[in-house]
């Protein structure tokens, strides 16, 4: 029996293979297709995602095949900007805007995948079915050898915007955001891949004049991508033409056949699964949500899902907690996915309106927004994007400062008086932060079950004014730009997937492992084999 099959090998079922590699499950990766997609399609992964890439041990070989950084400019008429993004904030550690070119960037997580002797891949595998009972899931293949049974404690569904698991659960997709109109969002645009890029730029570009909205952004590897919204009474098939992309083309170069990589009429969608899942079957990705490009927040999203689930998974596997903590996936994912849907659904219609009138008032806005300084950095530092924090989900206290956010990678000074980032000594597993000085505040004996049975790793991050350290059994960093001040004599836990589960002092720790227990009920008595970090 594996721990978990997961169905379809794009971005996001990628990154839940190696996360599951790096965890130690017995996992079987599906794919119906014979190998990876050639055909470009998202083009950009932020600093959430190459966090993600670099906890599971990618980020040097990912850094290699991707442009970082960069902005975007929003162009009117007569080709004037009237607005920038030009992100220098790195929260996690990493630019917020980095061009990829899908296919390359996908064979780097294949690679990765490879690495794990308990991850097994087939291609030229589809699910056909499942049935699933309280203990496992029955799933039904069909490959080149015909079909064939197996068994798993949980399946993932990563297959995609036309999800074969989505369908057979019988979950719906659900619109998110609307037109001015009132009817879905649901808009047909002309995307074209050129290679030999000779356009000198590598900001995306967008142009928003109406009658016809469009972009241009370079990737890598000397590619440019190109969007055009397609308009009312145009015919899809005359678009793609030689002689129509030449015609779309031609403001910005010269349109060449032979540079062609890919060009396709797409219909962008902006909808969410009613449901994540059931039971022991899990949407994460495409098939759980669809999301306009505009906000390049799609396959980031579908990676934000992958990290989420798998350590839980984990978890309940192992019997380290009660298999319900699967269900706080949803509770903290989809208000986010929502979130994230609704922002590229105002990029598109505000943005890139072909109403007159909002181009008026748009243009009006951003002017505005160019003197006064607070709101000229919510804009080029992108701080419109929706932060990664839950209202809700598996957190104590969730009230309390800190609690449910995603932990920012700042640097602190290390033994050897270097600034270093905090993930370089975070584990995978959970993380327990003791902030102050030895002679404040020291761990406490964690021999509880539920202690034991996350065994978080330990670090003790001293004030920047603190200047000799006693020998302890934690990894010493000291915070020398006071960040977590406010959180003296406190311990912060943090969650596999970076957010804070919970901050509590020394006081509190007693009522802290109650309610540890009561989110988690670890199901064994733990053995000396179990006490491992995920």
């Amino acid at each position: 029996m594996y721990d978990v099959i997961i169905a379809g090998a794009g971005p996001s079922g990628l990154i839940a293979a190696n996360l599951c590699g790096l965890y130690g499950m017995k996992t079987l990766l599906i794919e119906r297709n014979a190998g990876i997609s050639e055909i470009p399609k998202a083009i950009l992964v932020d600093d959430e995602t190459l966090r993600v890439i670099d906890r599971i041990g990618l980020y040097p070989e990912v850094r290699r095949v991707i442009t970082p950084g960069g902005g975007a400019d929003y162009f009117s008429n007569k080709m004037k900007p009237f607005a920038s993004v030009r992100p220098t904030e790195m929260s996690f550690g990493y630019p917020k805007r980095n061009k990829i070119v899908q296919p390359i960037f996908e064979k780097v997580l294949l690679e990765g995948v490879q690495r794990f002797s308990n991850v097994e891949i087939r291609y030229n595998s589809e699910l056909i079915s499942f049935d699933q009972n309280d203990d496992y899931v029955k799933v039904k293949l069909r490959d080149d050898d015909g079909e064939k049974t197996l068994e798993s404690l949980y399946l993932l569904g990563c297959d995609g915007g036309r999800s074969t698991v989505r369908k057979q659960l019988g979950i719906k997709l659900e619109e998110v955001g609307s037109k001015k109109n009132g009817s879905s969002f649901e808009e047909p645009w002309v995307i074209v891949d050129l290679k030999n890029d000779d356009v000198n730029t590598r900001h995306t570009s967008f142009f928003c004049d109406p009658p016809r909205p469009a972009m241009h952004a370079y990737t890598a590897f000397g590619q440019r991508r190109y969007e055009f919204m397609l308009l009312d009474g145009e015919d899809p098939e005359e678009m793609l033409s030689d002689e129509k992309l030449a015609e779309l083309i031609a403001p910005y170069t010269e349109y060449k056949p032979e540079n062609l990589v890919k060009k396709a009429v797409v219909v962008f969608n902006a909808l969410v699964a009613e449901n994540f899942g059931e039971g022991r079957v899990v949407l994460v990705g495409d098939s759980a949500h669809l999301t306009p490009p505009f906000a390049g927040q799609g396959l980031n999203s579908g990676v934000r899902d992958a990290f989420n689930i798998v350590w839980k998974i984990k978890l309940a596997a192992e019997g380290k907690a009660a298999p319900s903590i699967v269900e706080s996936y949803e509770k903290e994912r989809k208000e986010h996915v929502e979130a994230m849907i609704r922002l590229s659904v105002r990029m598109g219609n505000f943005i890139l309106t072909t109403s007159k009138k909002r181009k008026l008032v748009r243009d009006a806005a951003f002017g505005a927004m160019k003197i006064v300084p607070p709101l000229k950095r919510y804009v080029t530092e992108m701080r419109f994007k929706p932060k990664p924090i839950c209202s809700k989900g598996l957190f104590i206290d969730i009230e309390k400062p800190l609690v449910g956010e995603m932990f920012r990678q700042s640097t602190y000074m290390d033994c050897d008086s270097e600034m270093v980032p905090i993930d370089r000594y975070m584990k995978s597993g959970f993380n327990l932060l003791k902030i102050g000085a030895p002679d404040e505040i020291a761990f406490p004996a964690m021999d509880s079950p539920v202690w034991k049975a996350i065994n978080p790793n330990k670090i003790s991050i001293y004030p920047e004014h603190f200047v000799t350290r006693e020998m302890e059994e934690s990894i010493p960093l000291t915070d020398v730009h006071n960040d977590l001040n406010p959180y003296l004599n406190k311990f912060v836990l943090i969650r596999p997937d970076f957010y804070v589960m919970g901050v509590f002092s020394a006081e509190e720790f007693e009522s802290f492992t109650d309610q540890l227990e009561d989110v988690l009920e670890p199901k064994i008595q733990l053995e000396e084999s179990y006490r491992v970090a995920l």
